[in-house]
């Protein structure tokens, strides 16, 4: 897969909330890192997560705003909406992420996350 190819399985799998897509894509040791809590957790734990946070939120929607190649992948700037289930209010996230890709697969997520 290239670069992009990557980066556009990984929108759609976050968006869909689909386990077994993201666990596809993900290299056999990726971590991703929160700014938020400042904690590097393993990606292959984190994917089943993905159930709950779609029980969470509906209508899961990640608005790419930019993209950039880096040297090992890519940064995206994104906007992240969704409607809380338990109240119907909508949900709005700005983020960047710093997706770095290794032998076609994600390796690592450094993400910066700004909720409103």
């Amino acid at each position: 897969m290239t670069d992009d190819e990557v980066v556009d399985a990984y929108v759609r799998a976050s968006e869909t909330g689909d386990a077994d897509a993201l666990r596809e894509i993900l290299a056999p040791d990726a971590v991703i890192w929160h700014n938020f809590d400042e904690s590097e957790r393993v990606m292959a734990a984190s994917a089943a997560q993905s159930a709950a946070f779609h029980e969470r939120f509906a209508d899961v929607r990640f608005d790419t705003y930019e993209r950039h190649p880096i040297a090992d992948g890519v940064v995206i700037r994104q906007v992240f909406r969704a409607t809380v289930r338990a109240t119907g209010e909508p949900f709005t996230s700005h983020m960047c992420k710093f997706l770095r890709i290794r032998d076609g697969k994600l390796a690592r997520i450094d993400e910066y996350v700004a909720p409103s």
